[in-house]
């Protein structure tokens, strides 16, 4: 069976990788790309991932439930996950859905790639203080924030 999505790779900047989608997903072999598209991006330790939806032309709710099990995998192992560039019928079905709430949405790959950047410095920041407490024996204090 021929494969029906095709992807291109890029870096953005170091640590967050651009996955261009071209092709229409939906259930049975395109979820299963698009999820061992990100399984591959995984094996390569690239766990900042924007999917730019610019070239896809549907999605239907079996895809949109591979895009949540993406985003899960990659924050399951400190990763994130963004979308970006969404034509506005995909965009709808983000929004109807409530994806968009669940998955940052952005108008273009730099903005979702800002975002990711920031988020990666707050939490490096939040990790770097919650060690120092540890350290500094206020462990008992800020326990539950590292759970």
């Amino acid at each position: 069976m021929p494969l029906t999505l095709q992807f291109t790779k890029s870096e953005i900047e170091p640590g967050i990788t651009a996955l261009a989608i071209t092709g229409s997903i939906h259930c049975g072999p395109e979820c299963a790309q698009l999820e061992s598209e990100v399984d591959r991006l995984i094996e390569e330790k690239q766990t900042r991932v924007i999917l730019d939806l610019t070239a896809v032309t549907t999605m239907d709710s079996a895809a949109i439930g591979a895009v949540v099990r993406c985003f899960r995998k990659l924050k399951g192992l400190g990763g994130d996950l963004r979308l970006a560039c969404a034509p506005p019928v995909i965009a709808r079905s983000l929004e109807q859905t409530k994806v968009n709430k669940i998955v940052r949405t952005y108008l273009t790959t730099a903005e979702a790639a800002r975002d990711l950047a920031t988020s990666n410095s707050e939490q490096i920041q939040f990790r770097k203080l919650i060690f120092s407490e540890v350290e500094q024996g206020r462990a008992a204090d800020c326990a539950c924030l590292v759970g």
